[in-house]
C-alpha cells in the first residue's frame, strides 16, 4: 500500500513540475554540421552565457538579400508631362488629327484656316517610331536595402523523450519569437508604476543566431514559427516528430562586411 502511495506522489510530482529546458536529439554519428542550432544572443550578435539552445535537423534554408533601385529621371521626360501627345506623336496619329482639326476650322471671318503645310507634317513625321528613353533617364540609383531574411525548415525527433526533445525545443522557438512581456495597459502601469520604464511597459522580443555548417547568423528575430499540431504522439500527447517551418530576419541590413564575416 506505502509502494502504491509513493509511486502516485511520484507520478504527481513528475505532471507538476516541468524542467522546460530544450534537449537535443541524439543524432547518433550525423555530421553537426547538417544540425541548425538557434540561440539568444545580444543586439551586437554576442552569445548569451547558459542561454538554452535549440538544436534541430536542418531539412532546408535559404538566405534571401534584396536591395532596391530605381531611377530619379523616370519621370523628368516629356512623355511623364503630356504622355497622350507623346504617344501619338511616337505613333504617328498627333499629325493627321491637328491637320484635320485646322483643315476643318472655321474662323471668325467664316472662313476655313489652312492646314498644316507639308513641310511642317513631314518634320512631326519623322517622331513615328522614336522616343526619349536613353541610359542617362534609366540609370538606376542605389535606395536601400531590407533585412536579410533566412528561411528554414528545422526538424525535430524523439528518441527517448517527446517532451524534452520536440515539445520544449518547439515551445522554445516560439517564446523566442514573442514579446518578452506585453504590459496589461499604458494607464494602468503609469498608475501602479510611475517611472520612465512605465512608457513603454512591454518587452521586446530577443535578438537570435542561428548556426549552421561552418557559418553563423547573428543577430536576427524570430518573425515566424509555424509547426503542425497534428503529428505521431506518445501516450503522454507529445509529438515525437515535428517538421516547423521558421523565418529569421536580420536586425539590420548587411553589407559587404557581414557577408565577409560568413566566409
Amino acid at each position: 500500500m506505502r509502494d502504491i502511495k509513493e509511486t502516485e506522489n511520484t507520478q504527481k510530482a513528475s505532471t507538476t513540475t516541468h524542467d522546460f529546458s530544450p534537449k537535443a536529439s541524439d543524432w547518433g554519428f550525423l555530421n553537426p554540421m547538417f544540425l541548425g542550432k538557434i540561440r539568444l544572443c545580444d543586439k551586437e550578435g554576442r552569445a548569451i552565457e547558459d542561454s538554452p539552445v535549440v538544436t534541430s535537423l536542418a531539412l532546408d534554408a535559404d538566405l534571401s538579400i534584396e536591395s532596391q533601385y530605381n531611377s530619379p529621371f523616370e519621370n523628368s521626360n516629356p512623355e511623364s508631362r503630356l504622355p497622350v501627345l507623346m504617344g501619338m506623336l511616337q505613333a504617328g496619329d498627333w499629325v493627321n488629327t491637328v491637320d484635320k482639326f485646322f483643315g476643318g476650322l472655321v474662323n471668325a471671318m467664316g472662313k476655313e484656316a489652312t492646314g498644316l503645310s507639308d513641310d511642317v507634317k513631314d518634320k512631326m513625321n519623322q517622331l513615328e517610331g522614336r522616343t526619349n528613353f536613353t541610359k542617362i533617364n534609366s540609370t538606376q540609383i542605389y535606395v536601400s536595402s531590407s533585412s536579410a531574411r533566412l528561411n528554414a525548415i528545422l526538424f525535430f525527433e524523439a528518441w527517448r523523450d517527446g517532451l524534452h526533445e520536440v515539445e520544449h525545443q518547439v515551445a522554445m522557438l516560439q517564446q523566442w519569437s514573442l514579446p518578452a512581456k506585453l504590459a496589461n495597459g499604458f494607464i494602468d502601469n503609469m498608475l501602479d508604476n510611475p517611472s520612465i520604464e512605465s512608457i513603454f511597459p512591454s518587452e521586446v522580443p530577443p535578438f537570435v543566431s542561428f548556426s549552421y555548417g561552418k557559418k553563423r547568423y547573428s543577430p536576427l528575430l524570430l518573425e515566424s514559427v509555424a509547426a503542425p499540431l497534428i503529428t505521431p504522439m506518445d501516450s503522454d500527447g507529445n509529438r515525437l516528430v515535428v517538421e516547423a517551418n521558421v523565418t529569421l530576419v536580420s536586425r539590420q541590413a548587411f553589407d559587404k562586411a557581414n557577408i565577409k564575416d560568413l566566409y
